[in-house]
Order: structure tokens, then sequence, then C-alpha cells
């Protein structure tokens, strides 16, 4: 069986998850961020959804290994 690769969702809504889940079919090994840490966080000030997509990444991915 191939390893599922881990997405963490920058979110801590469980039920995004969820809904998420529901929609891969379990393909996917889906996290919150608040499993990587729970005090995290990040402030949504860039000027677009882009922008504060970017930050939220940027956030999530300084609190993984890859």
């Amino acid at each position: 069986m191939t390893e599922r690769r881990i997405i963490y969702l920058a979110t801590g809504n469980p039920h995004k998850r969820e809904e998420l889940l529901a929609l891969c079919d379990g393909r996917l090994d889906l996290r919150l961020c608040s499993d990587l840490t729970p005090d995290i966080g990040w402030v949504e000030d860039g000027d677009s959804f882009a922008a504060n997509a970017t930050i939220k990444a940027r956030v999530v991915r300084a609190h993984t290994d890859h």
C-alpha cells in the first residue's frame, strides 16, 4: 500500500476537515494545523485571499519537518 501524504489544513475548524475527508474518500491524510501545535496562529493582513493563504501556508510549513 502506498503511504498517504499528510496535508495540513490551515484551519482550526474540524468540520472543514471532515467535509474534505468525505470528498477525497479517505485517500489523503488531512490534519488540522492545531495538530502541529495547539497555539499555532497567524495574522491575515494580506490584501487578497491569495496573500492570506500564503501567510497561512508559510506559518504551517514553519511548524513541519518538510
